[in-house]
C-alpha cells in the first residue's frame, strides 16, 4: 500500500471508451453512462498521472482520439503480430514502416506480421491488408545500449499483399537535416505522433506538439510524447513545407531506475537518417 498508493486508483483503467478524450466524463459515476465503468479515465479522473507508472507519460496524459478519416493519419494503422499488435505507417503503395522489434525477438529470426489495418478507429478501418513479408536493419539488437551507444538499429519494413497505400495514401520520410537537429539541440523540435496504445482499445490516440528533446550520432533520439505499450513503431511527424512526414519510429521508453542516464525524462525512437535509404529503395 506504502508503494503503490499513488497509482492504486488508476488499476484497471483504460481510455478505451469511443468518446474518451473528449473533455466529458461519460461513465455511469458522474456521467451519462454510456461508457463502459473504468473506460473514460482521462475524462473521469483528469489528466494528471503520477510518476513511476508503466506508461510513459510525463507527469500528464495529453493524448487525444485521432480523427482516423484524414490525412495523415489515416496512413498510419495497427500492425497485428503472430502475438500481440504494434504500430505501422504507410510510407509506399504497398509499404509499412515499423519497429524491428515488432518483427523479431532476438534479431536474428523474421516474425513476419499477420495483416495492417489502416485507419482503425471506432470499429472500422480504412482499409486492411496481409503481409507478405518483413525485413528488419541487420544490424537490429533487442538490447539497450548507453545514449548513443548504437540504439538507431529498431526499424522493419513490412510488405503487404495488395496497394493499400494507392487507396487511403501514403507517407513520404524525410530524412533530419542539419537545420533540424540544430533545432533539436536549440529548444526541441515539435512534431505529431499516433499510435495504438495499449489502453486505448482499437482507437487510435495521438499527441500534438509534443518535443524531440536530443538527437544522437546513432540515428535516435529522445522525445516527450506521452506514448505506452503498442506505440511501437508509431510515426512522429513533422510538416514540411505544408506537408506532413515522417522524421522517426517510436522504439522503447526506459523505468525510474534510469533516472541518473539521458533516458531519464524522455523516451526512444529511431529517426529517419537510420531508414530514409532502405525506404528509398523500396519505392
Amino acid at each position: 500500500m506504502t508503494d503503490c498508493a499513488a497509482v492504486a486508483y488508476l488499476r484497471n483503467r483504460t481510455d478505451t471508451c469511443a468518446t474518451a478524450f473528449d473533455g466529458i466524463c461519460n461513465e455511469a459515476s458522474g456521467g451519462s453512462g454510456t461508457c463502459e465503468p473504468f473506460s473514460d479515465t482521462a475524462d473521469c479522473l483528469g489528466r494528471s498521472r503520477p510518476a513511476g507508472l508503466e506508461n510513459h507519460f510525463f507527469g500528464r496524459d495529453d493524448r487525444f482520439l485521432v480523427d482516423v478519416t484524414q490525412s495523415p493519419w489515416r496512413s498510419i494503422g495497427s500492425l497485428t503480430l503472430q502475438d500481440g499488435t504494434c504500430t505501422g505507417t504507410l510510407v509506399g503503395p504497398a509499404l509499412v514502416l515499423t519497429a524491428a522489434h515488432c518483427v523479431t525477438d532476438t534479431g536474428n529470426e523474421t516474425l513476419t506480421p499477420v495483416s495492417f489495418s489502416a485507419g482503425l478507429s471506432l470499429g472500422n478501418s480504412q482499409g486492411d491488408a496481409k503481409v507478405i513479408g518483413a525485413v528488419f536493419d541487420p544490424s537490429y539488437s533487442p538490447e539497450t545500449q548507453p545514449a548513443g551507444g548504437g540504439n538507431g538499429h529498431d526499424w522493419a519494413l513490412v510488405v503487404l499483399d495488395r496497394n493499400l497505400g494507392d487507396e487511403v495514401g501514403y507517407l513520404e520520410v524525410h530524412e533530419l537535416t542539419a537545420a533540424n537537429l540544430s533545432q533539436i539541440g536549440r529548444s526541441g523540435l515539435l512534431v505529431n505522433q499516433a499510435g495504438y496504445s495499449w489502453d486505448t482499445g482499437d482507437n487510435m490516440s495521438g499527441n500534438q506538439g509534443c518535443r524531440i528533446v536530443q538527437a544522437f550520432e546513432d540515428n535516435s533520439i529522445l522525445h516527450e510524447c506521452d506514448t505506452a505499450q503498442g506505440d511501437s513503431g508509431s510515426p512522429f511527424l513533422l510538416n514540411v513545407d505544408g506537408e506532413w512526414k515522417i522524421i522517426a519510429v517510436d522504439s522503447q521508453f526506459f523505468s525510474a531506475d534510469d533516472d541518473k542516464t539521458p533516458f531519464a525524462q524522455s523516451n526512444l525512437a529511431v529517426d529517419s537518417r537510420a531508414f530514409a535509404a532502405a525506404v528509398a529503395q523500396q519505392q
